[in-house]
């Protein structure tokens, strides 16, 4: 509204790809919802790890740390909501935060290990290419997947001893 840019040079600036991947990821998650898939994972975690509350956050610090990194980190947090209502009462918890704080952290720590792992690293890449710098998936994750990984191992002992 400020700029004396035209409609078309306007859209011409903006990340159309990314656009598209995002609305699809969004398009997926609404149909993982509505086919209650997402309640049927909810179930699954606890018939694997237990209800262990301090095995579970840890669990779910990795789970999301690897998904996240797969997977952008927005479109899995959101898949995760309802998750993780589901494990609150499956559990029986007054208060899940330990289980907001081991999805956010796992997610915000995930979004790293990949390109896709993360809106900004998407953007990112896709300006480094418009510029000529060639970056590949490879590339980043030499440096993503040990930062990570040493970043969510370090998140480990605080789940532990401070928010249990």
């Amino acid at each position: 509204l400020m700029s004396r840019a035209s409609l078309t040079q306007a859209a011409a600036t903006v990340e159309w790809k990314t656009l598209g991947f995002f609305a699809g990821l969004f398009i997926i998650v609404g149909a993982l919802v509505s086919v209650g898939a997402l309640e049927a994972v909810s179930r699954w975690l606890i018939s694997v790890i237990g209800t262990d509350i301090n095995v579970i956050s840890i669990s779910l610090l990795a789970f999301s740390g690897i998904v996240s990194g797969i997977v952008d980190n927005i479109p899995y947090v959101t898949s995760m909501i309802p998750v993780i209502f589901n494990l609150n009462d499956a559990l029986g918890l007054s208060e899940p935060s330990v289980l907001w704080w081991a999805l956010a952290t796992g997610a915000d720590f995930g979004g790293s290990l990949t390109v896709v792992g993360a809106s900004a690293n998407i953007v990112g890449v896709a300006i480094a290419h418009r510029e000529g710098i060639k970056l590949s998936m490879w590339d980043y994750a030499k440096v993503g997947i040990p930062v990570t990984l040493l970043s969510l191992l370090a998140t480990v002992p605080y789940f532990l001893f401070v928010i249990n």
